[in-house]
């Protein structure tokens, strides 16, 4: 059976059914009711929108299901129900079910891949059976941008998040194959973000407000999806998407939550390390996280805080400036929103730290340990970074104006969005990256490896490439005027429609490159190779 009402085989007349399928967070674990699910909550959204027509939300989720188990439950009994769609919701439990066995990236590759097969193959059945089908990815501790409090940060340490946060990247690069064959794909991972509150009480389980917030944001994905003899509008965008939790369910989110545990969490966590997580020996739920090194109330003033162990704290919008850190260990902290500008973090842990939208301008990081943290949003102007481990950091939308990141291997780490103008690159490994929405410009790249690289429309006026290798990559309508190119290594690289007027390309080599309509006006060409080139060029003699 199914969570909720009895439900028929057989469809009622003028009934759009929708399966909601997954775990324990499709199911309610910890909801204290079937209305406070997800589905619950889905189907007060449609119940109170403008919709005429019946739409039936039907809870589909069984506690500990993966993808092998949801999409077998989809395609032998779901089908049998006559869904008119069905909405997939998961990817935390095929996360932990491999989460200690991954070791290298072809292995990741091949259960991701294996993923999304079986959703593909449901996807498939849906067509040919006249059924719609959306995959979603599930939100957990550490996905998005979340500023997470201290009771959700004691849950981010009791699992391997930054692993799990790296597998979780591979689910989400599956979904645009997935968008091609299903009817639509959403990765959920941030829709906490402007919550600062707790929302999830362990490290994927949310409580009611949770619920009630991921059915908002599937009602948004669903409605505009439904055929138009559902709407009861012309125009399916007339209707209302924002809150309609009835009055009654506003304040579900505090006062019930010691309730809520006792009578719906407990039974499903009988194990004494989980009763130990939920209840302390008083028997009622703490709010206050289980971590020793919770450093906010400390005094920092004149202290030398060189080499000491802060691993593991919860130091969000800690003032740190100017401080001696160097050595120091904040390995796997919470540093959101910190002020270390001018503070002497050489040779210092931060690996697996959350450092999003800090403040770290001016900061000596160099040799620096910042393998899987994230600093999204974070101020890294005039840093110092050379020699500090940067794989799998995630750099996005980051302040990088004037920072030293010479020869520093960002092969694997995120920069997209990165404005890093007039910042020192040189020798530094950036292949394969895709760095639209990314500013270069007046930046020195000189002898940096930016093979397969994606430029496309990005800005490196007056950029400093030479001896770079640029070969494979992708400058269209790229702006490099002024730019320094020589002795550059274009082999094979698309510069069509790009800016280089003024630029030097003197004994570079772009030898199977293509040129077309790329502006050399008033360009330094000489000695440059262009063996089995495309010159139709712009602005130049070499031009056809």
């Amino acid at each position: 059976g199914f969570r909720g009402k009895e439900i028929s085989i057989l469809k009622p007349d003028n009934t759009f059914r929708i399966f909601v399928v997954g775990g324990s967070t499709v199911y309610g674990t910890g909801a204290e009711s079937d209305i406070k699910t997800i589905p619950g909550f889905l189907q007060q959204e449609f119940d109170n929108s403008e919709i005429n027509y019946n739409v039936e939300i039907i809870n589909a989720g069984i506690s500990g299901a993966w993808s092998y188990t949801s999409s077998l439950d989809a395609k032998n009994k779901l089908v049998n129900f006559e869904p008119d769609m069905m909405v997939i919701y998961g990817g935390w439990n095929d996360l932990t079910r491999f989460s200690d066995s991954a070791t290298d990236d072809a292995e990741i590759t091949s259960w991701t891949n294996i993923w999304k097969d079986r959703w593909l193959e449901v996807c498939e059945i849906g067509n040919e059976k006249n059924f719609q089908t959306i995959i979603t990815l599930e939100p957990f501790i550490g996905t998005g941008n979340k500023k997470l409090t201290e009771e959700e940060f004691s849950w981010f340490l009791k699992n391997d998040h930054p692993r799990m946060l790296k597998l979780y990247d591979s689910y989400t690069q599956q979904l645009p194959e997935l968008d091609n064959v299903c009817t639509k794909t959403a990765d959920l991972g941030g829709i906490f973000d402007d919550y600062e509150e707790s929302i999830f009480w362990d490290s994927t389980h949310v409580g009611n407000k949770g619920n009630s917030i991921i059915a908002k944001n599937l009602f948004k994905i669903i409605v505009p999806q439904l055929p138009n003899f559902i709407v009861n509008t012309p125009n399916k965008n007339n209707i209302s998407t924002e809150t309609s939790v009835q009055e009654t369910d506003r304040n579900i989110f505090l006062d019930d939550i010691i309730y809520v545990a006792k009578k719906n969490i407990l039974p499903y966590y009988k194990t004494p390390i989980a009763i130990k997580h939920i209840f302390l020996s008083t028997g009622e739920m703490s709010f206050k996280a289980d971590i020793s090194k919770n450093m906010n109330n400390h005094d920092f003033t004149e202290q030398n805080l060189s080499g000491i162990d802060f691993s593991q704290s919860y130091l969000s919008e800690i003032v740190l400036t100017e401080k001696n850190l160097s050595g120091t260990n904040f390995s796997q902290s919470y540093l959101s929103n910190a002020d270390l500008s001018n503070a002497d973090l050489s040779n210092a842990d931060l690996s697996y730290s959350n450092l999003s939208n800090a403040d770290l301008s001016y900061s000596n990081l160099s040799n620096a340990d910042l393998t899987g943290s994230i600093f999204v949003g974070a101020d890294l102007s005039n840093a110092d970074l050379t020699n500090a481990k940067l794989q799998d950091t995630d750099l996005r939308n980051t302040n990088l104006k004037y920072s030293n990141l010479s020869f520093v291997d960002l092969s694997s780490s995120k920069i997209v969005g990165a404005d890093a103008r007039n910042s020192n690159l040189s020798n530094a490994i950036l292949q394969s990256h895709h760095l639209s929405d990314s500013f270069f410009d007046g930046a020195n790249l000189s002898n940096a490896d930016l093979t397969f690289t994606i430029f496309r429309n990005v800005g490196l006026s007056g950029a400093n490439l030479s001896g770079a290798n640029i070969s494979y990559a992708d400058l269209t309508y790229a702006n490099l005027e002024f730019s320094n190119l020589s002795r550059v290594k274009l082999i094979g690289s698309d510069l069509s429609g790009a800016n280089l007027s003024n630029a030097n390309l003197q004994n570079s080599n772009l030898s199977s490159s293509n040129l077309f309509n790329t502006d050399f006006t008033n360009a330094n060409l000489e000695d440059m190779i262009v063996k089995n080139t495309n010159l139709s060029c712009i602005n130049h003699e070499i031009c056809n």
